[in-house]
């Protein structure tokens, strides 16, 4: 709410706050910039920072508690396969036209009905770890939960496949 305040007062006065959105956009990418700053003069990795602040940057004590979580777990030699299998599901979710939950009775392979039950076993844990703070638990949870079974999940299954409602 305060920076839609102080936004309110650029509307009119600068040639870049010509429309309503402009100015609350100008400010929230300053004060993005300037939050990214701060944690990488006190020493944390910018791609760090950067990948941090890219999930929410808005509760500053949750950002250093991720910031400094990410510090703990690149230390880790798991640490690029937890990247890589982040960065996998990730990727994969955000194709999908809508997000939903999993319908038991769309899967066909094997490893989906594994996935799927891995999942449902995983996902109070390690949501409770990330929802108290214990973003490194939760983390490693999602590793050892997920990791391998991803693995031979991005192996044996086309994900792209035409039927749009299996895809999803």
């Amino acid at each position: 709410k305060w920076l839609e305040k102080a936004a309110d007062g650029y509307r009119g006065l600068l040639p870049e706050a010509d429309t309503p959105e402009a100015p609350l956009a100008g400010l929230k990418r300053y004060l993005r910039e300037r939050v990214q700053a701060h944690f990488v003069d006190r020493g944390m990795a910018h791609e760090l920072v950067g990948a941090a602040v890219a999930t929410g940057w808005g509760d500053l004590v949750d950002l250093k508690a991720r910031l400094e979580a990410l510090h703990e777990l690149r230390r880790d030699p798991r640490f690029p396969a937890l990247v890589e299998l982040v960065e996998r599901t990730h990727n994969i979710s955000k194709k999908l036209e809508r997000e939903r939950r999993v319908s038991r009775r769309l899967l066909v392979e094997p490893i989906e009905h594994e996935v799927f039950d891995a999942l449902q076993g995983l996902e109070t844990s390690v949501s409770a770890s990330f929802a108290s703070g214990d973003f490194v638990a939760g983390s490693w949870a999602y590793l050892e939960g997920f990791g391998a079974l991803m693995g031979r999940y991005f192996e044996e299954v086309f994900v792209n496949v035409d039927d749009a409602e299996i895809r999803n």
